[in-house]
């Protein structure tokens, strides 16, 4: 199994660019928290990483999602299964291919949910480590 850990933070929004919103906020939550941005949309193939960081000893392949409403439910619900094989897929060929000096380093996978209500200029973001 894994150990989930949900951090919730709420701050005010205003007016944002949809395309760099979610992956910009995630990645500024997380150099907050202590950890260090190693990579953006690493691609592997049609294969992609939203983001790639280390936290302490540990190599974080991180996926993002953000919603803006809910007509396709809450970000929090959007990792599906086949997505999580597919960033496996990428993070393996990080981990090879790319020879990163990975040698001393633990692996996992995060989610990063951020849920955006502009209506109330307020954002959610939720942060679950190794999903998977």
């Amino acid at each position: 199994m894994f150990d989930l850990i949900c951090v919730e933070v709420i701050v005010t929004v205003g007016r944002i660019n949809d395309g760099v919103l979610g992956e910009k906020i995630a990645a500024d939550y997380l150099k907050l928290i202590g950890y260090e941005i190693l990579e953006r949309n690493y691609r592997a193939r049609h294969l992609e990483i939203d983001l790639i960081a280390r936290d302490n000893n540990c190599l974080v392949f991180i996926e993002v999602k953000t919603r803006k409403n809910l007509t396709y439910g809450r970000a929090i619900e959007s990792l599906p299964y086949w997505k999580v094989l597919n960033i496996r897929k990428a993070a393996l060929n990080y981990i090879t291919e790319e020879e990163k000096s990975t040698a001393a380093f633990e692996f996992r996978l995060d989610f990063v949910a951020i849920d955006v209500d502009f209506l109330c200029d307020k954002m959610v973001l939720r942060h679950l480590k190794d999903v998977a």
